[in-house]
């Protein structure tokens, strides 16, 4: 993989993600994640530390869900676009529906076991609690819960490592079964450097928009907006979250479209390397 490789992808991928009939298709699927972490981070005000944990991450999971789903119909969107060929969004999407459908539980392995691994980190903060012993205990035990917490982490990273390498495999191949996971994941494993600099890639403007959003919204939140907590800090979060989903589209859009890149070009040097 040369330099010239990664530009012609990256160019491609930036060239196809600004369009007037990809944004009206893609907005209100991010804006529908936008607003569900904006529910989990007002329901987590006042909440316990346990509570709050489990509000912290499960809307990744809920949101690699819609993602992964949405990819499918952007991938397949884009593959179209490449080839001129003309589409629409409401066919693309008939023709997807059973696929984005089964997609969706690519990632419901990874929602189960969080929740089993949150529910084993309450066993720890209901033990520190306990009079006398519960101080010294959790001195004695708290590499366990760094461990779950890690756990956590690694699970979210593993959900992207799904939405951007499995993706485009179940949307091309129109297949989605475990056969087709193990060969995604053997095909990663033999060409691990290559696939991690192909996420670096897809992962650095989308990292870079959202983090400038993040920023100028953490700064209206401290300096402009009035209410702190309740019903009005809610609808205050919300609206500003449609902005926010406004603006990130068509990273995400272009994500999609570079994941469609890197599998394609993967499979066309894995097929060279072949002959």
């Amino acid at each position: 993989m040369g330099w010239n490789d990664i530009d012609r992808m990256f160019h491609r991928s930036l060239k196809f993600c600004f369009s007037k009939k990809k944004f009206l298709f893609t907005y209100p699927l991010v804006a529908s994640c936008g607003v569900f972490i904006t529910l989990f981070r007002a329901l987590s005000e006042g909440a316990g530390d346990w509570v709050r944990l489990k509000f912290s991450f499960f809307p990744i999971f809920i949101t690699a869900s819609i993602l992964l789903a949405t990819g499918i119909v952007l991938i397949r969107a884009y593959h179209n676009e490449v080839k001129g060929l003309s589409f629409s969004f409401r066919e693309l999407g008939k023709k997807s529906w059973d696929l984005m459908v089964s997609a969706t539980y690519l990632t419901l392995p990874l929602s189960m076991a969080y929740l089993m691994l949150w529910s084993v980190i309450g066993f720890f903060y209901i033990l520190k609690e306990i009079p006398f012993i519960g101080t010294v205990v959790s001195i004695l035990l708290s590499f366990v819960p760094f461990l779950l917490v890690l756990s956590f982490i690694v699970l979210a990273l593993v959900n992207m490592l799904v939405i951007f390498f499995l993706t485009p495999a179940v949307a091309l191949r129109s297949e989605c079964s475990f056969e087709m996971v193990i060969r995604q994941w053997k095909t990663i494993q033999a060409r691990l450097l290559t696939h991690i600099a192909l996420l670096f890639f897809a992962v650095l403007p989308v990292a870079l928009v959202l983090g400038l959003l993040y920023f100028a919204g953490h700064l209206t939140e401290s300096t402009y907006l009035i209410a702190t907590s309740g019903l009005s800090y809610f609808g205050q979060q919300v609206v500003t979250s449609f902005a926010f989903s406004a603006l990130s589209t068509p990273v995400v859009v272009f994500f999609f479209n570079f994941a469609a890149e890197s599998y394609i070009y993967l499979r066309k040097t894995e097929r060279a390397s072949v002959l």
